[in-house]
């Protein structure tokens, strides 16, 4: 129960089956009460009842806050409604499938949006032994 007593907040959680979503299996089964944000309350909804329905998992507190990152505003918003926050894990994306090149603006301006402006990971005290670490985000391109 390495996150019994915290309350973690994960942006783009609200799919099930997302990447978003299993990390918030992970901080459950943690001891972790979750906010969970995504675009979608109906969705959203029904991750937190999959995650209140894992066999056996006892799990603290779990609800959905709607949100759209790359909305300031939203942001705000979602601060607000989510009050103090030990763990912050910044999973939100989107993603274009084509070259730069060929991207229009709002393509862009929307990844940029979501993917730079509005993004933070390391969450247990695990972590706490690491000084003056980096940490490459890059998926593991790096190792390759």
């Amino acid at each position: 129960m390495e996150f019994a007593g915290k309350t973690a907040l994960v942006t783009g959680s609200g799919a099930i089956g997302g990447l978003g979503h299993a990390t918030a299996r992970v901080l459950a089964a943690g001891g972790a009460d979750l906010i969970l944000t995504g675009t979608d309350p109906q969705r959203g909804a029904q991750v937190v009842e999959d995650l209140r329905a894992a066999d056996g998992e006892s799990i603290g507190v779990v609800r959905f806050v709607a949100a759209d990152v790359s909305d300031p505003a939203s942001v705000r918003q979602l601060a607000e409604d989510a009050g103090a926050v030990d763990i912050l894990i910044n999973n939100a994306s989107v993603m274009t499938f084509s070259p730069t090149t060929e991207q229009g603006l709002a393509g862009y301006d929307a990844a940029f949006a979501v993917n730079v402006r509005a993004p933070a990971f390391l969450a247990s005290d695990r972590a706490g032994y690491m000084t003056g670490a980096i940490a490459a985000d890059d998926g593991g391109r790096t190792a390759i």
